[in-house]
């Protein structure tokens, strides 16, 4: 029973081999009728699984599912299965995952487990279009008394929510994820809850916020010399380098080959970010081939969409916009939207092919509108607006420059009041208008009060 805990501890603090090993030494002094075993059976399973050991997961989820004596047991064993089939992306995993609905109303736990499972099930097959039924498991999750629990379901909302680009939504989830991990010690979930700030950050063009997160996992993947954890965040970090216009430092992130058994999706999602950065290069046989890998190796649909971008910027850059029309049609067929933010932004070629397609634009200003990409739409011909108060998306420097802008002050009399020259009042002022989604300095001013008036008469009423 100490060498259970010590595995249990092992698992948690990411010394997945060394919990494995201490888990089986314990697994087989336990009696084989000990309720224990099945625990045992589980770290084992759990800790092949985040090593990308599908079939090795496989067997231990299968013997802890017959060993287990309790409801709880069993359904973290199901969930195991489960979970095991999606990501390893195998045969099977339907039924397993209807043995988790028919236990999902028997505690929290099951609940949330389920929900990880179908969520997770969808994002390889026919997409996140809503509804997603997260309410339901969000009103039970403060009763859900295990970590793991807990943590597996944030972690998978503030994914897919990510993935619409519903990421304000997506962040809410994220932090209840991270208050979790940092709660109950769980180390080895700390780089996940990093890796998906930073994609929510990038996907608000939060880029300094995208850049510390991944610098979290970056650290933790070196510390734990866990490279694949390293791998996906080069994924992640060329995306950011992509968007910020460097895309040669962009392709040293993805132009090496991996030879390491990984998760499928994020092999895949590699390769297909590997394929965007070369067709945003003009790359065109290292896109194409890098595409094609990406969905043999995942059906994630991130990867798919990815992929699709590929295609449709080296299509557009021939002046052929169909494959354009395809990819956003794709994406709102599945609801998934952030690789296509990711190309839009990095190709303004193929921005400028989606504009200029009549069909296409409400759904394009919608997800502008979500991203915060104030200044690509205004250059599409789309009026989008912040929905965030000034003082959430300005800099410190742009909030004083717009309480300047509302008294008055012509961008001289900025400059001189705070001691900057004109050039660089200038581009704090074009910042301020692309961030509120404003063209005109009379728009922002109404946008900056507006939200002082609402400030106020909440003071008020609270007082």
């Amino acid at each position: 029973m100490v060498d259970l805990v010590d595995a249990e501890v092992a698992r948690r603090e990411g010394q997945l081999e060394l919990a494995i090993g201490v888990a089986g030494r314990a697994h087989t002094r336990l009696a084989e009728n000990h309720p224990l075993r099945s625990r045992a059976s589980a770290i084992v399973g759990q800790c092949h699984f985040l090593l990308a050991s599908y079939d090795d997961a496989e067997a231990a989820f299968t013997v802890a599912r017959s060993e287990a004596t309790e409801a709880r047991d069993i359904g973290e064993a199901i969930h195991g299965l489960a979970l095991t089939k999606v990501f390893g992306e195998q045969e099977g995993a339907e039924p397993v995952i209807s043995a988790l609905a028919e236990l999902r109303h028997e505690s929290p736990a099951h609940l949330t487990r389920y929900m990880v499972a179908e969520l997770s099930r969808r994002r390889f097959d026919e997409g996140l279009s809503l509804p997603l039924g997260l309410d339901e498991a969000l009103h039970a999750l403060p009763r859900v008394d295990d970590p793991r629990a807990r943590t597996a379901f944030t972690y998978t909302a503030a994914y897919v929510l990510a993935l619409r680009a519903d990421y304000d939504e997506a962040e809410a989830f994220v932090g209840m994820f991270l208050n979790d991990a940092k709660a109950f010690d769980l180390e080895f979930a700390l780089p996940y809850a990093n890796w998906t700030a930073a994609m929510i950050a990038l996907g608000l063009r939060r880029f300094g916020d995208a850049e510390r997160s991944l610098q979290a996992v970056e650290d933790a993947s070196k510390r734990a010399h866990d490279e694949r954890q390293a791998i996906n965040a080069r994924s992640l970090r060329a995306r950011l380098l992509l968007e910020i216009g460097q895309p040669e430092a962009a392709f040293d992130q993805v132009r090496s080959d991996v030879n390491l058994r990984m998760i499928p999706s994020w092999l895949g999602e590699y390769l297909g970010t590997r394929a965007l950065v070369s067709a945003c290069l003009g790359h065109s046989k290292d896109s194409a081939q890098a595409a094609r890998r990406a969905v043999a190796t995942s059906r994630a649909v991130e990867v798919r969409l990815l992929a699709a971008a590929a295609l449709a910027i080296e299509a557009v850059r021939k002046e052929n916009p169909r494959p354009a029309s395809v990819l956003i049609s794709e994406a709102a067929a599945l609801a998934v939207w952030d690789p296509v933010i990711c190309a839009l932004r990095a190709s303004p070629e193929l921005a400028s092919a989606v504009a200029s397609d009549d069909a296409l634009r409400s759904t394009v200003g919608d997800v502008y509108q979500r991203s915060h990409d104030h200044a690509l739409a205004r250059r599409a011909g789309l009026r989008t607006r912040a929905t965030r108060s000034p003082g959430e998306i300005l800099s410190p420097r742009e909030r004083e420059v717009l309480g300047l802008i509302a008294r008055g002050l012509r961008n001289h009399e900025i400059s001189e009041a705070l001691f900057i020259a004109d050039s660089t009042t200038k581009v704090h002022v074009r910042h301020i208008l692309e961030k509120l989604g404003v063209r005109t300095r009379a728009e922002a001013v109404a946008r900056y009060e507006m939200f002082a008036a609402t400030r106020y008469a909440d003071s008020g009423s609270s007082s």
